[in-house]
């Protein structure tokens, strides 16, 4: 991690790291700002933004002299994790969780003045576990003397309220509560034993593991035997006094019956009868129907047909061009037209021949060189040589010369006969080329004429061809349009034929309706009658039974009262041992939870447990570096040696104390920054016995950061290698 200081204190620019189990070392001349790095990176560290305790008008007191605004950074991973604004003395924190406490960075002063309560606070506050730890501690222990939900709210009160002896005096009221709520049940006074063991008078032993559960179910169940008894005591009751009277109302049920039978008979002659006579118009109705049905379906067919046939209009095209066969004929003349003729396709065999004449031209025969004599430089005489593999004199220069110029003139005129032939070639072959041009230029015209007269053609068929399928159009809607007219005439005369029918039909309905209405009273009549008949006797034959079984039925409901009394006597009994085994309990676990949470509990064997290894430390920290032993008492009293008071040491003792505090805390809570600020206060054999202090703790596992700050201090024995740091104006440089 990084501290980042700008204009804050005596500071105008520093950065410097902290490196865990490593050793960052500052040194500078007096109030060159060793103590503001220190407190400034201790502020940071423990999320304390007044550590001078100063009120918000003075924030400004941390900024630099002379500056407007100051910043205090700490990086960690590059990320800013917490900002500390000089000007109004406020703390940003971006980071929910401090990374050290204010005592491993030397913010808290233990040789300073301290009450006892704010000395049990300090020390319980760093020895009491975390927070997560201890609520963990709390549910384990509380587990078998409290359901969850009870655990989970005294730990809920716990983490906001922090007091222990609230909840503590909560438990304690809450079980004598429970004592005066077992006394009030049993009507006795509560003992452990007596609470553990008591029973009920009028208990026996068939009550033995019956829960109220139980207890509640054997009440339910011969309640519901008492009901069930009487239930049926007065239905078989109810169903005798029922048959009586039935007895005597069967036989006017039965001349009801006989009558409402009569009067339907007769009402269904007269309906049967009119049905008769209305036959032949119900006759004429149902074939006016099927008329009208055959020509509105010859309608339906014909409006259909139309419909198809102007679906089908053609659609003339805006542009004749956009015709299919025209279409394609344009495409036909536009591919004529691209096949033009180009000279260049003809004149391509011309090229070899006049490379030919060209490579000609360009190397006409040469004249042979004659060889001259030569001659003596001394007597002039003549010499022989050998020039092209023969002797030459001068009488021979002449003829050697004539013979070359016979041999030119005859390789020019062959050279001269070639190019005449290569000549005469070249003129045949254009000659040739321009003749299969014009013919070819001749044969495209004509096509491209055939094409034009083709496309000329197909725009006339076409246009043609649209007027004629319109006019057919045209035709065919008239036809189809005068069937429909037709076809709906003869829909208007079938409907008249049926309405026709219809209304007679109607006429005969209204005249039946009448007797239709009494023959359908007449049938509800009879139906009634013949249900209360047949209830009647019913009834009458349900009675046969009942009679004998009254008094069977009188004996089986005393029978279920007595069940019922027992059942309820039994449910308090087991209700009343319930309730008193229940206040027992709760006095017990009230009782145990009370003590958990008291001076001599879960928060008491913790404490002890960090005291125990804050001690471990303190005696380590002695033997390393042979220093008086600091001790802390159960008190948090803090001594020096053999038993001097704080207070009363030399302040080189009080500082190796406060440093011997820091240590211990920081092995114990794992923190991660120690910062040790004055270590120029120390002579040089108290410093050598820091340095081997400091050099033990660097090489212990999960090692802290340490940041020592001091005027002259020896980096090379002190910090060989590690990160040293001098301040200078306000600057902090790499040593």
């Amino acid at each position: 991690m990084k501290i980042r200081i700008s204009n804050m204190l005596r500071l105008e620019d520093a950065e410097l790291d902290l490196v865990p189990g490593r050793i960052t070392v500052v040194t500078g001349r007096n109030e060159a700002g060793k103590t503001s790095i220190a407190t400034i990176a201790g502020s940071l560290l423990a999320h304390e933004a007044n550590p001078a305790g100063v009120s918000k008008a003075h924030g400004a007191v941390y900024l630099r002299r002379g500056a407007d605004a100051g910043e205090a950074q700490l990086v960690v991973d590059d990320q800013i994790v917490v900002r500390w604004l000089g000007p109004t003395g406020e703390l940003a924190q971006l980071v929910a969780r401090r990374a050290s406490t204010p005592a491993a960075v030397g913010l808290v002063d233990f040789c300073g003045p301290m009450s006892q309560p704010e000395r049990v606070k300090l020390w319980e506050g760093y020895f009491l576990p975390k927070t997560a730890q201890l609520e963990a501690a709390v549910r384990e222990a509380l587990k078998p003397y409290a359901k969850p939900s009870i655990i989970d709210n005294i730990i809920a009160h716990l983490r906001l309220e922090g007091n222990f002896k609230a909840m503590e005096d909560a438990y304690r009221t809450r079980s004598r509560d429970a004592k005066v709520e077992w006394t009030r049940v049993t009507g006795e006074t509560w003992g452990s034993r007596k609470g553990a063991d008591w029973l009920p008078a009028g208990w026996v032993a068939e009550l033995d593991g019956v829960t109220v559960e139980d207890a509640q179910r054997r009440l339910d169940d011969a309640q519901a035997g008492l009901q069930s008894a009487q239930i049926a005591h007065a239905v078989d009751a109810s169903i005798i006094a029922r048959a009586e009277e039935a007895a005597v109302k069967i036989p006017d049920a039965q001349r009801r019956v006989d009558g409402a039978q009569n009067a339907m008979n007769a009402a269904r002659r007269a309906i049967e009868q009119m049905r008769v006579d209305a036959k032949p118009a119900a006759d004429r109705r149902r074939e006016a129907e099927q008329a009208r049905g055959l020509a509105q379906d010859r309608l339906d067919a014909a409006k259909a047909d139309l419909a198809r046939h102007m679906r089908s209009q053609p659609t003339p095209f805006a542009n004749i061009d956009e015709h299919p066969l025209v279409k394609l004929a344009i495409e036909s003349r536009e591919e004529v037209k691209a096949r033009e003729p180009r000279r260049e396709d003809f004149v391509r065999g011309l090229s070899r021949i006049e490379q030919e004449l060209f490579d000609l031209e360009a190397s006409p025969p040469n004249k042979e060189r004659v060889p001259e004599p030569i001659f003596c430089p001394h007597c002039n005489g003549e010499l022989e040589s050998t020039d092209y593999g023969r002797a030459v004199r001068a009488y021979d220069v002449e003829a050697a010369r004539q013979e070359a110029e016979q041999r030119h003139g005859t390789a020019i005129g062959e050279w001269d006969a070639k190019r005449q032939r290569l000549d005469v070639r070249l003129n045949d072959a254009k000659a040739e080329c321009e003749a299969q041009y014009d013919a070819a230029m001749r044969k495209w015209d004509e096509d491209l004429v055939r094409a034009e007269e083709k496309v000329a053609e197909l725009r006339q068929q076409a246009d043609e061809s649209q007027k004629r399928q319109m006019h057919e159009f045209v035709e065919g809607k008239k036809v189809r349009e005068e069937s429909v007219a037709v076809r709906e005439s003869e829909a208007v005369t079938a409907a008249d034929a049926v309405l026709s029918a219809a209304n007679a039909t109607v006429k005969d309905a209204e005249a039946m309706e009448p007797l239709q209405a009494e023959a359908r009273r007449c049938a509800k009549v009879l139906q009634d009658a013949k249900v209360e008949l047949e209830t009647l006797q019913r009834l009458a034959a349900e009675a046969d039974g009942k009679v004998a079984r009254t008094e069977e039925m009188v004996d089986a409901q005393d029978e279920a009262e007595r069940a019922v009394a027992s059942a309820r006597e039994h449910q308090d009994l087991v209700k009343k041992r319930f309730e008193a085994k229940q206040h027992h309990e709760n006095v017990v676990a009230y009782t145990t939870i009370a003590t958990l949470l008291g001076p001599r509990g879960i928060r008491a064997q913790a404490v002890e447990e960090r005291m125990s290894a804050f001690d471990g430390v303190l005696e380590r920290i002695h033997q390393v570096t042979t220093w008086p032993r600091v001790a802390l008492d159960k008190q948090y009293n803090i001594s020096i040696g053999d038993d001097k008071i704080l207070k009363l040491a030399a302040e080189s003792a009080r500082l190796r104390a406060q440093w011997c505090l820091q240590i211990a805390i920081s092995r114990v809570r794992r923190e991660p920054v120690v910062i040790l600020d004055a270590a120029d206060h120390l002579d040089a054999e108290n410093l050598a016995a820091m340095q081997d202090l400091l050099h033990v703790l660097r090489d212990r596992p999960q090692a802290p950061a340490f940041l020592v700050c001091g005027t002259n201090l020896d980096t090379a024995s002190l910090n060989a290698g590690g990160l040293n740091y001098r301040l200078d104006g306000g600057r902090l440089q790499p040593a």
